[in-house]
C-alpha cells in the first residue's frame, strides 16, 4: 500500500543470575520478557545509531539507571505506559547505574555471550550489578530502565522498559545480581 512504511519492532527480555559471593556459584537465574514503551523505542533507536556509527554506544543517553522493585511495594497490574506509575519501584537501594561501557550492541564475548541472549544481529544489551548486601530483599519483582537524575523514581519519570513477575531472592546478604535487558530489534 502506497504511503505506509513498516517500522522496526523492538522485542524484550531480562535474565538475570545471582551469584553466592562466597563460593562463586550461579544459585539463581531466570529469564522474562519485557514491555518496550514508546519512550524506549526511541532511545533505543538513538543508541542503536550511535552503535552504527562507532561500534559500541556511550552511555550518553539518558536512560541509564536499571531500577527494582519489589512485590511488597507494587500497587497493583504494571502500567503498559511511557511511565514510572504503577510499578513497584521506589526504592533509592534499588537503582544501580548501568555498568560501564554499556549499552552495548551484538556482544559476543565474556560473560554478555554466555550470561545474556545477546549475540544476535541488531540486539542491544544494558547490564547493571548489585553487589552482595546491597537491595537484598527476598522479593525483588519489578525491572524498569528509567532515566537518571532522581533520587528515587518519580512517578511521572520516563522508562524504557518494564517487566514484573521475576521473583528474585536476593535475600541472605551474600548474593551479587547481574541484570541484563535484551532489546532485538527486527526490521521490516
Amino acid at each position: 500500500m502506497a504511503g505506509i512504511k513498516e517500522q522496526p519492532r523492538a522485542r524484550g527480555t531480562i535474565r538475570y543470575v545471582l551469584i553466592d559471593e562466597r563460593t562463586g556459584d550461579i544459585v539463581g537465574e531466570g529469564q522474562r520478557e519485557n514491555i518496550i514503551t514508546d519512550a524506549g523505542i526511541t532511545d533505543i533507536a538513538e543508541a542503536m545509531a550511535r552503535a552504527y556509527g562507532s561500534g559500541t554506544p556511550a552511555v550518553t543517553n539518558v536512560m541509564n539507571v536499571v531500577a527494582l522493585g519489589r512485590t511488597s511495594l507494587s500497587p497493583g497490574a504494571p502500567a503498559a505506559s511511557n511511565t514510572l506509575n504503577n510499578i513497584g519501584i521506589g526504592e533509592t537501594a534499588g537503582l544501580a547505574t548501568v555498568d560501564s561501557g554499556y549499552p552495548k550492541l551484538n556482544a559476543t564475548t565474556g560473560d554478555d555471550a554466555s550470561n545474556s541472549t545477546s549475540g544476535g544481529a541488531d540486539i542491544l544489551t544494558w547490564r547493571a550489578t548489585w553487589a552482595a548486601g546491597t537491595y537484598d530483599y527476598a522479593d525483588i519483582d519489578d525491572v524498569a530502565i528509567t532515566e537518571s537524575g532522581a533520587a528515587i523514581p518519580a512517578s511521572g519519570q520516563s522508562i524504557l522498559n518494564h517487566s514484573d513477575g521475576l521473583a528474585i531472592d536476593k535475600s541472605g546478604g551474600n548474593k551479587t545480581l547481574r541484570l541484563w535487558v535484551n532489546i532485538s530489534i527486527t526490521r521490516p
